[in-house]
């Protein structure tokens, strides 16, 4: 995304990927230090360029003993830009719930969520969305982040809500205004247009 907060998903630290082993250590010492975990959310960069470590995790979840924990809700939020073949069997048979990143149509999307030759993802994702849908009614809900080229092109919440009914059926939509660490006003001053037409 030309607005990350995580400098191209990589906070600024280089290109890493952590292990299956190294989540389900962290997994094991938060909850000796904190109980049960409710929430195992997966999160990046991208957290799909990695899912051998979240199949790890998940497999290591589903076969503990009784005397451990209960499994934590699982959730991923994603851009789907990569969509591996293995996805659709890892959400049906551990239940996780998908987010999918989507800015809006094609004209907005494509100018601010681009991949790494400058063109745009909208019809990678929509095509993506499509499919593990179809299979598995994943994505359950679509998370849009709200810039200064929504608000040029007239876009609210409530319009892209619409938009993504349409496009994917996907009912629950998160719109949040982007944050810029170098002009903390920038969210406000998109609020009014983000909220017009809402109660």
């Amino acid at each position: 995304c030309t607005y990350c907060y995580a400098r191209g998903g990589d906070y600024g630290l280089g290109p890493s990927m952590m292990t299956g082993d190294t989540a389900i250590a962290a997994v094991v010492e938060m909850e000796r230090r904190f109980g049960a975990i409710r929430v195992a959310q997966f999160f990046g960069g991208e957290p799909l360029l990695n899912w051998p470590a979240i199949a790890a995790l998940c497999e290591f979840l589903e076969h503990r003993g009784e005397a451990d924990p209960p499994r934590p809700y699982l959730g991923m939020v994603t851009n789907l830009v990569h969509c591996p073949p293995e996805l659709t069997e890892l959400v049906r048979r551990y239940h996780i719930h998908v987010t999918a990143s989507l800015d809006g149509p094609p004209e907005i999307n494509d100018l601010q969520r681009i991949h790494p030759d400058g063109s745009g993802t909208f019809k990678t994702v929509a095509r993506n969305i499509r499919q593990l849908r179809a299979a598995t009614d994943e994505p359950s809900m679509i998370e849009s982040t709200f810039t200064h080229h929504h608000a040029s092109r007239h876009w609210t919440a409530a319009a892209l809500r619409r938009f993504f009914l349409n496009a994917f059926g996907v009912r629950m939509v998160l719109v949040a205004p982007v944050g810029d660490p170098q002009d903390s006003d920038a969210a406000f001053r998109l609020l009014p247009q983000l909220c017009e037409g809402t109660s």
